[in-house]
C-alpha cells in the first residue's frame, strides 16, 4: 500500500492486478532470472517487498 501511495498518490484505486504488470516490467529490468526473483520478493498476503541484501 506504501509503493501504491507513494507512486500513484492517494487516489489509485488499491488493486493488486493494476501492480503486477509493473512489478513484471521490473523484475525484468533488474533480476538475472525474473522467473526466481532475488530482489524484488512477493510476500503473500501482504504485497511485495525489496530485498536489498
Amino acid at each position: 500500500a506504501e509503493l501504491i501511495q507513494t507512486a500513484w498518490g492517494p487516489k489509485f484505486r488499491d488493486s493488486t492486478d493494476n501492480i503486477k504488470p509493473y512489478i513484471h516490467y521490473l523484475r525484468k529490468k533488474v533480476e538475472q532470472d525474473p522467473a526466481s526473483p532475488r530482489w524484488i520478493m512477493t510476500a503473500r498476503g501482504v504485497g511485495y517487498r525489496f530485498n536489498d541484501q
